[in-house]
């Protein structure tokens, strides 16, 4: 079995860096930060397709002024709810 991943791009201030990847930890290693240019605030956030609603959820209630945008998300997990 093949498994997918959902991709969200976001830019954050440099500062809270340390607090988003201490975030997704606590959540049970929710999504994989990748940081796309050291210079730039610019991170990539691979998760589970199933997590894109509860991932994007805790993005937006944590980080109020975010940019926030989904990259990929594979077509037949689309809509799905989160189930845990």
């Amino acid at each position: 079995m093949l498994l997918k991943s959902a991709k969200i791009e976001l830019k954050i201030n440099q500062k809270e860096i340390f607090f988003l990847k201490f975030i997704l930890e606590g959540y049970d290693h929710l999504g994989l930060t990748i940081i796309k240019d050291g210079k730039e605030p610019e991170i990539e956030i691979l998760t589970f397709p199933t997590e894109i609603s509860l991932l994007k959820e805790i993005l937006s209630s944590t980080f109020p002024d975010l940019e926030l945008k989904v990259l990929s998300e594979p077509e037949d997990n689309r809509g799905q709810a989160h189930k845990r």
